[in-house]
């Protein structure tokens, strides 16, 4: 497992690698894959036609960014976030390095999960779905589908407040409120999440809930992807 990144190590990192003179997302790009390597930051060209069936509607298809990364765990998020806001510190030309995030890549507009010419953290290497001992939380990726979480859970007789198709991403539906067959009964998705895991925009990783958090816990029930990057989702589950 990688080692966390704290802000003071991705500063150094920064300085390190002279990114007071970064011009452009692919020294951005260049720089995200001395960190973190070439198994984890693609060029678009090294996988184009994955990374275009990845996306549901060809609006999201066509945009290209400079690079993604192909995130396997939050540690990697964090390093990557760390970088990215302190370029945005160092160098004047660093609005060249946005970033996207992607989770199912179901959302049909485009900019949603992918940037022309920037940075696109890709989550969707990070899909486990796990049950607590007592049965009580379903623990998800963000980057898992509705499907994945659908079918474990049926082996074991369970059940989450969840999307109504399959292939939509746990991620997007879930920030953005979401609708369940069972929100007549239980409400809406975003309502049975009882605790994010986060990333901030520096890159550090936080728990947020009813009693840690709690003011980024409730934007986060509906606020989409403004408030760091969720990376886990722990919901209420029944039988």
């Amino acid at each position: 497992m990688r080692h966390l990144f704290d802000f003071h190590v991705a500063v150094a990192l920064v300085a390190v690698l002279g990114l007071q003179n970064v011009h452009g997302a692919r020294n951005c790009c260049a720089i995200l894959s001395k960190a973190l390597g070439h198994g984890v930051v693609y060029t678009l060209s090294s996988n184009v036609t994955g990374l275009r069936g990845s996306y549901w509607s060809s609006q999201e298809a066509e945009i290209n960014p400079s690079c993604y990364v192909k995130a396997a765990s939050t540690d990697d998020v964090s390093i990557a976030a760390s970088i990215l806001s302190n370029i945005h510190g160092y160098s004047e030309q660093a609005n060249d390095c946005k970033l996207a995030i992607k989770g199912g890549g179901h959302t049909p507009w485009a900019g949603a999960a992918n940037i022309e010419g920037g940075v696109m953290i890709d989550l969707s290497a990070m899909n486990t779905v796990s049950v607590s001992s007592d049965r009580a939380i379903t623990s998800v990726g963000a980057g898992a589908n509705w499907f994945s979480v659908y079918s474990y859970l049926d082996t074991l007789n369970l059940a989450v407040v969840g999307g109504r198709v399959a292939t939509v991403g746990v991620g997007g539906l879930t920030l953005g409120g979401g609708i369940s067959f069972y929100s007549g009964r239980f409400g809406l998705v975003c309502d049975n999440v009882v605790n994010y895991e986060v990333v901030l925009p520096h890159g550090k990783i936080v728990n947020a809930n009813a009693n840690s958090h709690p003011d980024l816990f409730l934007a986060l029930k509906g606020g989409s992807n403004n408030f760091g990057i969720v990376t886990r989702f722990d919901f209420k589950t029944f039988a």
